[in-house]
């Protein structure tokens, strides 16, 4: 106790460069074949120096697209797309929104209209293009309710006919006979204005991240009651400010600890519902945490059940080391689609 911490260097060991840098020491651009080798062998080893770090070349036949040169929404207007996008309620109505290039006719499908292909057809949004949409009303609007299984049906431009996931659902359940997720209709319910006030952030932070699936005790469920239960006395306990959460946002493989959700704005089914996630949140806020999320915009699932290829890159689609699927940050609508997704949750969800 008392003594001054050591210096970083003498806090790591002494390691020998990596092989290939040991027998063909003229091999030392992060670029070459070699190097790329040893980077997905060993993701920790390409420290190469500043001076190692020069501009990578252009992806090949990749389009040289600069945003600036096309006109933008307003970034405040695109954030708020999450109101507007997906599946709402407005009384006995409901209106839905769905960007969907390359097609030719659309027509959302589910319990409401006994799934039939052609009860509800979408039409061309008249501002935002390949943005299709649709007003739900009369006896649909009154058949459509909370809990509900809905999908897209699309005929491609093409003439191919895809059945995609909704992008926007704020809930999934998985079907076991099928293997797959379903987008389920559920409006989220207003959180109460009076709850308790957002802790202050603190200049000395202190962080517990942690994943809420595994927060449980002996014989009791997973859950975010559970969650809150067992968690937030110890994290205040312990002298942390706030709490970093991994794993919300649904995922096709538990495992991934939400590095690949297959939903972006919808809690993970397996702990609970939205409305309960809520709750924890509120708990946490009351408790005097602050509460972060891990928000998995690096890269996404790729699976049928997950988000369209539209959202992705075309030329060098997947991360090498982790297989995730890259969004195109280029296209306006991605980034409509991910600055919405961190309003969303700070909106919705209280999340700080």
């Amino acid at each position: 106790a008392g003594l001054p911490e050591p210096d970083l260097p003498q806090m790591l060991p002494q390691m020998a460069p990596p092989s290939f840098l040991q027998e063909a020491p003229s091999v030392t651009d992060p670029r070459s074949p070699l190097a790329q080798d040893e980077i997905n062998r060993w993701p920790s080893m390409h420290l190469w120096g500043p001076e190692d770090l020069a501009p990578l070349p252009p992806m090949p036949g990749a389009q040289e697209r600069q945003m600036s040169e096309e006109p933008l929404e307003d970034l405040s207007d695109m954030m708020a797309s999450y109101k507007t996008f997906g599946l709402h309620q407005d009384g006995n109505c409901w209106t839905y929104r769905e960007w969907l290039p390359n097609t030719k006719a659309a027509f959302l499908i589910g319990e409401f209209n006994a799934w039939d292909k052609e009860a509800t057809p979408l039409t061309p949004d008249p501002e935002l293009e390949d943005v299709w949409g649709c007003r739900i009303q009369g006896p649909q609007g009154q058949a459509l309710k909370k809990g509900q299984k809905y999908k897209l049906y699309v005929v491609q431009a093409d003439g191919r006919e895809v059945y995609p996931t909704p992008a926007w659902a704020t809930r999934m359940v998985f079907t076991k006979e099928l293997g797959v997720f379903d987008a389920v209709a559920w409006p989220l319910e207003k959180q109460q204005t009076s709850g308790p006030v957002i802790p202050p952030q603190s200049s000395s932070e202190r962080i517990y991240e942690c994943h809420l699936g595994l927060a449980f005790r002996k014989g009791k469920g997973k859950s975010f009651e559970e969650a809150a239960e067992v968690l937030i006395p110890r994290v205040v306990q312990s002298g942390y400010t706030a709490m970093l959460l991994l794993g919300i946002q649904e995922c096709k493989e538990y495992s991934s600890m939400g590095a690949q959700p297959v939903a972006y704005f919808a809690p993970t089914a397996w702990l609970g519902s939205p409305e309960a996630f809520q709750a924890f949140v509120a708990k946490a806020h009351q408790a005097g945490l602050r509460v972060y999320l891990s928000v998995s915009h690096d890269g996404a699932a790729g699976c049928d059940d997950g988000l369209g290829q539209q959202y992705f890159r075309t030329e060098m689609t997947e991360d090498p080391i982790t297989g995730s699927r890259i969004f195109d940050y280029d296209h306006p609508e991605v980034v409509r689609f991910l600055l919405s997704n961190l309003a969303f949750w700070m909106s919705e969800y209280g999340i700080d």
